[in-house]
């Protein structure tokens, strides 16, 4: 979805000169017509998230905790002092404030694969769906087409990379499967589940390029927000 320059700016609350120049350094997507510069709407709001103000991140053990506790899940691998600062924590956020706080959570790996292997390594032995590919399982109102996103471990990433031939392209129009690889010490998570808990699913999904996706992601976070 593209939106014209004077409502970017709007958005991110800069000039419209500013967003010229940010097109013109090629840091955020677009083009003229007709004299108008229409600029990426997905641009737009992964700069929004990425802003300082919105929140610190976490470290990755306790953005998991934040996660877990937000599904209705206990985070077991937390002291209870932690995990009560956590729910205190939730009950003053909104869902925009949610994401950037958790961003340190994996490694985002983007990748191309051969459109008949997409829902095979969503159902990798060595995989847990997330975004897109969990987005079922959570309740999120979204389809997965020709699309994967997953969780694994840094010990199984070669060897998806080997069977899969996956290959990272210059082009993110082709990318048709994130990758989020989890540090060595947090691969326990992985444990026993075939998809990722809800609020995991929907911070991936707010954190896509595609409006759609990012709303579908937002509802589902304002759900389990409204329920802490």
């Amino acid at each position: 979805m593209e939106i014209t320059s004077r409502h970017a700016a709007e958005e991110l609350g800069v000039t419209q000169q500013r967003i010229q120049t940010l097109f013109a350094a090629g840091d955020l997507r677009g083009r003229m017509v007709a004299g108008r510069l229409l600029v990426d709407s997905g641009d737009i709001q992964a700069r929004l998230l990425r802003r300082p103000g919105r929140g610190r991140p976490l470290a990755a053990r306790v953005a998991w905790g934040m996660l877990w506790e937000l599904s209705g899940e206990r985070a077991h691998w937390l002291a209870a002092s932690e995990r009560s600062r956590l729910r205190t924590s939730i009950r003053r956020l909104n869902a925009e404030e949610v994401v950037p706080r958790v961003r340190c959570r994996a490694a985002l790996c983007r990748y191309r694969i051969l459109p008949t292997y997409v829902d095979r390594i969503a159902a990798d032995e060595g995989c847990v769906a997330g975004g897109v590919s969990g987005a079922s399982a959570a309740g999120a109102d979204i389809v997965a087409i020709g699309f994967a996103e997953v969780y694994a471990a840094k010990a199984t990433m070669d060897r998806l990379v080997r069977q899969y031939a996956m290959t990272q392209p210059g082009n993110d129009a082709d990318i048709n499967v994130n990758l989020r690889v989890l540090d060595d010490d947090l691969t326990f998570l992985l444990n026993g589940i075939t998809h990722m808990p809800s609020a995991v699913v929907a911070c991936d999904l707010m954190e896509s390029p595609e409006p759609r996706t990012r709303r579908a992601g937002t509802l589902l976070l304002d759900d389990l927000l409204s329920r802490c």
